[in-house]
């Protein structure tokens, strides 16, 4: 049978408990043991992964250049594809002369 010292009443149970809000959730432990310069350079090989995935994000972040949608089309298609071709005409579309 157990003795006195061995009884718990449920509210002294729940205060030795880890709830669900005290928990704190370490999801990677390498990270933990990382200097600061390592996770700085992790966060910036982060970061350049991204940029580079997208450019006309970086155009817009890093050199502060608006783009229109068109150009980020084309920044994005000359970054992923090897070959890329674009025509642009300057001026107006002129009807033919009749002889």
């Amino acid at each position: 049978m157990a003795g006195y010292q061995n009884f718990e009443i449920k509210r002294n149970k729940n205060n030795k408990s880890v709830g669900l809000y005290d928990k704190t959730a370490s999801y990677n432990k390498a990270n933990e043991k990382l200097t600061k310069s390592e996770k700085l350079m992790q966060g910036i090989n982060e970061w350049v992964s991204f940029y580079r995935a997208r450019p006309d994000i970086f155009a817009e972040d890093y050199l502060g250049i608006t783009l229109k949608p068109f150009q980020k089309i084309l920044l994005y298609v000359m970054i992923h594809y090897n070959y890329t071709m674009f025509f642009a005409s300057r001026g107006k579309l002129l009807p033919c002369p009749t002889i």
